[in-house]
């Protein structure tokens, strides 16, 4: 990968090599730790170079653990335990430095797994709140429906009364038409017995008339017939 390539790998013979010339050569000895600081300013120079590409290589696939192993295992080439105190500060620059990256990437991890967990728990909320959406909508629709047949039932008993009423206003109807009819077959009936009985006077009044006529003619011949009675009275008694 780029960034374990940009570290620089310290042999140990340069280590070795140091702690010998330090008891018989010094100039050789100071010569290593010429070498020894320039190293340690590459080596953090690199550090910092590292840090900057694992900041900025955030959201790749590079595996932490072996980003920092690979500076774990440069920082093993610096160190002191086989050497003077010469190299003290280096040594603890790089270590300051290994920590701080170590922090860093540590905080940076627990970052993401923050982020995840928070990322999550705002997942689960939302699927929560999107079931209890659909949930809402499903007692809505459940709801509606018995809305409707409610007002379909309503509706069908308001129709069934409507045709009850008219039935019964046409019955009525119906029944005062009857009535009405047979009034008038009553009257037609009560006017044509009153006809009849109207004729049945007239009848009995020329029955009458004719009686009384009958009466008349009888009471002249009555009267006729004693005229000539007493005529024939007379004409004895002058015979």
């Amino acid at each position: 990968m780029a960034i374990t390539k940009s570290l620089r790998w310290v042999p140990m013979r340069s280590i070795s090599v140091a702690k010998t010339n330090t008891e018989g050569d010094k100039n050789l000895s100071d010569k290593a730790a010429s070498n020894m600081e320039k190293e340690s300013r590459h080596t953090a120079e690199d550090i910092d170079t590292t840090i900057i590409a694992v900041r900025e290589k955030e959201e790749e696939t590079v595996s932490m653990h072996s980003i920092f192993g690979n500076l774990f295992h440069c920082w093993g080439a610096y160190e002191m335990r086989e050497t003077t105190g010469a190299y003290a500060p280096a040594q603890l620059e790089i270590e300051t430095r290994l920590k701080e990256s170590r922090k860093q990437a540590l905080e940076q991890i627990e970052a993401k797994l923050r982020k995840q967990e928070e990322e999550e728990r705002a997942q689960r909320l939302i699927e929560k709140f999107k079931m209890n959406m659909k949930l809402l909508e499903a007692k809505k629709a459940a709801e509606a429906k018995n809305q409707a047949e409610h007002e379909a039932s309503q509706a069908i008993e308001i129709d069934i009364s409507k045709d009850l009423m008219k039935t019964l206003q046409a019955k009525e109807k119906a029944l005062r038409a009857l009535e009405a009819k047979k009034a008038a077959e009553a009257k037609k009936q009560a006017a044509a017995e009153a006809k009849k009985a109207a004729k049945a006077e007239k009848l009995a009044q020329k029955d009458v008339k004719e009686a009384s006529e009958s009466k008349k003619h009888a009471t002249a011949e009555t009267k006729e017939a004693t005229e000539d009675e007493k005529l024939a009275q007379k004409d004895a008694k002058e015979g």
